[in-house]
């Protein structure tokens, strides 16, 4: 079925923005961390917060005693930042996959018209939310290797997006899922690289000018002349009234 030249013009504009985007996903990343930063606050304040201004006030008064030492008079600091640690991770886990499983994106990738979906273009499974999760919260879980991992997400993920065609991360690679402009969810990959954008319609050839000034164009044309062959019969003399 042949489209109509505004549903050409809808294809093209879906087009206008890359389909698997850079950019966005980057502001996205912002708003989620903003987003996180509250209930880790609220969490701060709950499971560390008293243990740490203590050990900070007592090590302010008595600086000669050293970081480790002032530690060793407060051993309950170093349970409530892990257990904060802990905290964190779990937050981050349950608003990950929450957020995949029931909408489809995290809030700052639904702000800038992002969608995560598998690679055929299908939603995520539960399997697929946990493991593009996974390298969010599990680095400070895994305390021996945690260094490597927090790497790989923060450093090594932009330059995947950033390099990659299919602008896929860490987290896309593990569970096998892209993040796709909504416009264009339900789409899988390889239908989008095959696709490509459409080819815009060809633009109708404005009419021809007449070499005129407009208002100053010939009235209207002189008449063709009448060539000799075509001359009409002449009157012979005999005829008429003198024939009998």
């Amino acid at each position: 079925m042949r489209k109509s030249p505004r549903g050409r013009a809808a294809d093209l504009d879906l087009w206008r923005q890359p389909p698997l985007p850079r950019g966005p996903r980057f502001l996205a990343a912002i708003i989620d961390f903003l987003v996180l930063l509250i209930p880790e606050v609220v969490a701060y304040e709950l499971i560390a917060a008293g243990p740490v201004n203590r050990w900070a006030t007592y090590y302010q008064s008595h600086p000669k005693v050293g970081v480790s030492g002032s530690l060793a008079k407060f051993p309950d600091v170093n349970g409530a930042v892990y257990h904060f640690y802990i905290a964190i991770e779990v937050i981050t886990a349950i608003y990950l996959i929450g957020t995949y499983l029931g909408l489809g994106a995290t809030v700052g990738k639904l702000a800038l018209g992002l969608r995560i979906t598998r690679l055929d273009g299908s939603r995520l499974s539960v399997r697929a939310a946990v493991l593009r999760s996974i390298p969010f919260w599990l680095p400070l879980l895994v305390t021996t290797i945690s260094l490597p991992l927090l790497f790989f997400q923060y450093v090594g993920s932009p330059i995947l997006i950033i390099s990659r065609p299919d602008r896929r991360a860490l987290g896309d690679l593990l569970a096998g899922t892209m993040v796709i402009r909504k416009e264009l969810a339900g789409t899988g990959l390889q239908d989008l690289i095959a696709q490509g954008p459409p080819v815009p319609p060809p633009k109708t050839p404005p009419p021809a000018r007449s070499g005129h000034l407009p208002g100053w164009e010939p009235a209207s044309q002189p008449p063709a002349p009448v060539s000799s062959g075509s001359e009409p019969p002449r009157e012979q003399p005999g005829d008429g009234e003198g024939s009998a």
